[in-house]
């Protein structure tokens, strides 16, 4: 199975995507405010929140890259791709990461900072596609070497602290 049909099978079912997605910022909502409450740093609550977590950032990190594989790599249009499968697990994770933020420090959570360095590796790769990709008419057109050498330093240095982050023993 290919990766393309395996999202060919997600595009038959929007009902199982919009209520599994939708389902995550509504029940890191409802834990947070109404069964965790103020124990919500304590320990099987935030177990509970990093799996809200986990759940919703596998799915929209998966979305954003094949999102940006197509814009970027295929040279795909957008306009033409299923929204639920390219763009809504984004936004869910997004909206899932804002209400678990508004209600414990992300930073308590366990795990997250491999997520967050993660999330981080992938713009970071992607950003650097894109420039690679660029470089030829950047550097013909006004660029010069030394602006290039700089930025790749400055995304080198990231990419360092990056995966510091993501590979460091908690």
């Amino acid at each position: 199975m290919t990766i393309e049909q395996f999202l060919d099978i997600l595009g038959r079912y929007p009902q199982v995507i919009i209520l599994f997605l939708g389902f995550l910022p509504l029940a890191s909502f409802i834990h947070g405010r109404y069964i965790a409450g103020a124990r919500i740093a304590e320990s099987p609550h935030r177990f509970v929140m990093s799996t809200l977590v986990y759940l919703a950032c596998v799915p929209g990190i998966f979305s954003a890259t094949i999102s940006v594989y197509t814009l970027l790599v295929l040279r795909g249009n957008l306009l033409q791709v299923n929204m639920l499968l390219y763009f809504f697990p984004v936004v869910m994770m997004i909206l899932t990461l804002v209400t678990i933020s508004r209600l414990v420090n992300l930073d308590l959570l366990p795990g997250f900072n491999r997520l967050r360095g993660l999330m981080g590796l992938l713009t970071l790769t992607f950003v650097v596609t894109f420039l690679v990709m660029q470089t030829r008419i950047w550097l013909i057109f006004g660029g010069s070497i030394t602006a290039m050498i700089l930025l790749l330093i400055a995304l080198f240095l990231v990419f360092k602290w990056l995966s510091r982050m993501a590979f460091r023993n908690q």
